[in-house]
């Protein structure tokens, strides 16, 4: 997880299988996430950043998998 601003976090999600896909997280830093693994909700969205278009996860909520 890594800082992206004072008060968001940013980095991978990696799956059972070790498939990745980026996210950002507004509202909460990265010391605020639960241990893993975890449950996230979020929306797919397409990053364009510099010309350059990715796939990631908007993370709504994160809490820890039951």
């Amino acid at each position: 997880l890594l800082n992206a601003g004072p008060h968001h976090s940013r980095g991978n999600l990696y799956d059972a299988q070790q498939q990745s896909l980026d996210f950002i997280c507004f509202g909460r830093k990265p010391e605020e996430w639960p241990a893993g693994p975890l449950d996230v909700a979020g929306i797919p969205e397409l990053n364009v950043y510099r010309g350059t278009t990715a796939p990631q996860l908007q993370v709504l909520d994160v809490r820890s998998a039951s």
